[in-house]
């Protein structure tokens, strides 16, 4: 019988963990389930725009679509507002990565979550990797996309901290350093998942 492994991939903001796992698909993964493009597309749906809208106002709205950027100054800089929005759009996310990993019959699938362990989606991996990139290098990297020190706070007071997610690693990738350093980690990895693939 075929079988398949599932990784959960997760860091911190701006730590990397989205290459980290891109990284991964490369090696040979059969599927890589990314959380925040299912909750991009969540956010085009009429019924989620809907949802979201009765909660922020229309102030989120360019035309009839939710504009990203606008909602998220809103919520990156308020807790509460960012868990209302939470409240919304997680159980909608959870339900959509589990159908897609379940639509994968064999082989290993990588499951790209900045909340992998504060939504619970860590007891669905066989493997869950942390990526770790100290805060101080990860907030320099958000700034260069274009985020303000209040909004990356804003996510962080959201999250588990660096060494929270670190207690729940099966296996930590180092993306500290250059690439080549990070590649090491996920051939390691990599090595790992084929064993058990094989098993």
């Amino acid at each position: 019988m075929a079988k398949k492994i599932i990784i959960g991939v997760t860091g911190t903001f701006s730590s990397g963990k989205t290459s980290v796992a891109e990284m991964i698909l490369a090696m040979g993964a059969s599927r890589k389930v990314d959380a925040d493009k299912i909750g991009h597309k969540l956010l085009a749906e009429r019924s989620v725009i809907r949802r979201v809208t009765d909660v922020f106002g229309n102030g989120v709205l360019s035309g009839e679509r939710i504009d990203r950027k606008k909602l998220g100054k809103i919520v990156f800089s308020d807790k509460k507002k960012l868990g209302f929005l939470n409240d919304i759009m997680h159980p909608l996310i959870l339900g959509r990565i589990k159908e897609e990993v379940d639509s994968v019959p064999r082989g290993a699938v990588v499951i790209d979550a900045p909340l992998l362990i504060e939504t619970k989606l860590d007891k669905l991996a066989d493997i869950v990797v942390v990526v770790l990139t100290d805060d101080d290098i990860a907030a320099k990297r958000a700034i260069l996309k274009g985020f303000t020190k209040k909004e990356i706070d804003g996510v962080r007071s959201h999250q588990l901290t660096l060494p929270e997610k670190l207690k729940a690693a099966d296996f930590i990738i180092d993306n500290n350093g250059g690439i080549d350093k990070t590649k090491e980690g996920v051939n390691e990895l990599w090595k790992k998942v084929q064993k058990s693939l094989k098993a």
